[in-house]
């Protein structure tokens, strides 16, 4: 399987800093425990994911997460399911998938022919590469 991902020579990562295509910011670290599996995952995805790589927010804290899903409009009882022993499960199962599939970032899509591209700096290429098939 080809991979297409964000392995960039240093000066085209520059580029892409210099021209705002891509944030040098880093989370503070990459939290494992939570999912995305529960009720309102949509409305969780678009609280949590700003606040972890644009505000740098530590999504790990679990008091820091109630209050950006609660800022959001997020159900108190959407934290709790996420947190729950059968969607620890999925998001296990759904993580060993990905694995076995060679996912190894986010986003990423696999085509139909199994051609696999990943980071939102390839967006554009998978969506070119699938409307080739």
């Amino acid at each position: 399987m080809a991979r297409h991902g964000a392995a960039k020579r240093p000066h085209e990562l520059a580029a892409d800093h210099a021209t705002g295509a891509v944030s040098a910011e880093q989370p503070p670290r990459r939290p494992r425990r939570h999912s995305a599996a529960a009720d309102g995952a949509p409305a969780i995805l678009r609280a949590v994911y700003p606040a972890l790589f644009t505000q740098g927010r530590s999504i790990a804290d679990r008091s820091v997460l109630a209050a950006i899903l609660r800022d959001a409009g997020v159900p108190p009882s959407a934290l709790a399911a996420a947190e729950a022993a059968e969607a620890k499960g999925a998001l296990r199962q759904a993580t060993e998938e990905a694995q076995s599939l060679g996912i190894s970032g986010a986003p990423s899509f696999i085509t139909k022919r199994g051609e696999l591209f990943w980071g939102n700096d390839r967006l554009e290429q998978a969506i070119a590469w699938a409307r080739e098939l």
